[in-house]
């Protein structure tokens, strides 16, 4: 007689079960993995774009890109820098789930800092000389958001301010600005609440979610052009007119600044979007 060998129910179940078990402790290292890698490319992003705006600042007199128009606060900076990028992929990160509605407008998943832009007080219509910085290497140039689209070929970017365009937005870290983004989308940055601020920072113009879009951080660019993962709590945000360099983060007015005490390795904050 011939003998059929199989498995049985009971083995069959176990394997199953192991199988199941297997997929419940890989299935989130994969997704830890890929977030990595998503993390990866949109820190690769930030380092072209902080790049293209330090040549950029050199091949225009030591002075950041700025928006047609005086007392733009930086933004349509995105079109300037544009020549030195040539990628409209570059100003997108790969977690950013915004779709561009207006044809020749892309998504910019990117803002610039305006403290930097409002600290010159001579010139309406550029920014902070690189030469005055103390501390660049603690001070933001860019931070990621969401929600953006801008006409990011056009070194014109910011058309007409008082037609509704969007346009690459910028922000310190408390208040934000984008232009008119279509159909009413909201835009904000995706950080997290920057130094631990919570609901006392502007949240309907600024903050679109409480924890940052990479494993509860953000990818910072600083402006010597190096980039850097950091949580929101250990990034000082808010105005440039602060009253006292060394008053520590109260969210309103003691922002903490650059080159001072409380920013900094081992400091209660790792990087700051004061400049002064």
């Amino acid at each position: 007689m011939q003998k059929n060998s199989g498995f049985t129910l009971i083995e069959l179940l176990v394997v199953i079960a192991i199988i199941a078990i297997l997929a419940a402790i890989l299935f989130p290292v994969f997704a830890t993995a890929r977030e990595k890698a998503r993390q990866s490319s949109c820190a690769s992003n930030i380092k072209q774009l902080s790049m293209a705006m330090l040549q950029y600042a050199q091949d225009y007199d030591d002075q950041w890109p700025f928006a047609m128009g005086a007392n733009q606060s930086g933004v349509g900076w995105a079109g300037r820098v544009y020549p030195y990028v040539k990628s409209t992929a570059a100003f997108t990160c790969p977690d950013d789930m915004t779709q561009a509605i207006d044809a020749g407008y892309f998504v910019c998943s990117y803002s610039f800092n305006w403290n930097l832009f409002y600290a010159n007080s001579t010139c309406t219509t550029c920014g902070s000389p690189l030469s005055t910085f103390t501390a660049p290497a603690v001070t933001v140039m860019l931070a990621e958001v969401s929600g953006v689209e801008a006409a990011l070929t056009s070194p014109i970017e910011l058309h007409n301010t008082t037609t509704g365009y969007p346009y690459s937005a910028s922000g310190n870290g408390e208040f934000f600005r984008c232009g008119t983004q279509p159909n009413s989308r909201v835009c904000g940055y995706v950080t997290g609440y920057l130094g631990n601020c919570g609901n006392t920072m502007d949240t309907t113009t600024a903050m679109l979610n409480t924890a940052g879009v990479h494993s509860n951080g953000a990818n910072f660019g600083l402006a010597d052009g190096h980039v850097k993962w950091m949580t929101a709590a250990r990034v000082s945000g808010g105005s440039s007119w602060n009253t006292n360099s060394n008053t520590p983060e109260s969210c309103s007015p003691g922002w903490v600044t650059a080159g001072t005490n409380n920013v900094g390795p081992g400091k209660a904050f790792d990087a700051t979007f004061n400049q002064f």
